[in-house]
């Protein structure tokens, strides 16, 4: 199977229509399902102060996520999404950049969070390790499932970062969709710089 490249445009050219989709049946059917994983992936990390949404288009979840914890971030590479977010939603910290190359220094969140964004980055992979460098707890990954329109590519994506990573947490239906950092040794500290 050849996989396409990530078409940055059509989020661009469909900003003021992307919250539209969470006014329809299927929309709010979707987005309920969508936040009662995120609640449930959260629930072990109830105690996190900050998080860093990559991806976080119109920031729907951003905005959820920050009802729930003290400092959260929206990050995304589509100036339109984010000129939507900030217009729809004032209050959030938004910032545009690169999930291949976030500009954020080691270990400055507790969480890094991904909801339906894997699927649309051109190589999950380095997103992923990203996530990983700026996260001092963990990952949450909400992601398409295999029979989803692109959620193939995402399953893939997840079980070959589940080998990399080690010995996530994982379900069988959900593989890799809550990840927690190790405890560091102390005296393996390295330099977060």
């Amino acid at each position: 199977m050849i996989e396409q490249p990530v078409d940055w445009q059509a989020f661009e050219r469909n900003a003021a229509g992307y919250e539209a989709c969470y006014a329809t049946r299927r929309g709010r059917r979707v987005d309920r399902a969508e936040r009662a994983l995120l609640e449930r992936l959260l629930a072990p990390f109830a105690d996190s102060q900050s998080a860093l949404e990559v991806g976080c288009g119109t920031g729907h979840f951003t905005q959820w996520l920050a009802r729930r914890l003290p400092r959260v971030v929206g990050l995304d590479g589509a100036p339109a999404m984010l000129a939507e977010a900030q217009r729809c939603r004032p209050s959030l910290l938004l910032i545009q950049g690169d999930a291949h190359h976030l500009p954020i220094r080691n270990r400055a969140v507790d969480l890094s969070v991904f909801v339906i964004t894997l699927e649309f980055v051109e190589d999950p992979m380095v997103a992923l390790s990203e996530a990983v460098r700026i996260a001092r707890r963990g990952i949450l990954v909400v992601a398409l499932n295999r029979w989803s329109v692109g959620g193939f590519r995402a399953v893939g994506v997840l079980m070959r970062c589940a080998r990399c990573l080690g010995e996530p947490e994982t379900s069988r239906s959900r593989p890799l969709a809550r990840w927690r950092r190790p405890p560091q040794d102390p005296g393996s500290a390295r330099s977060s710089g």
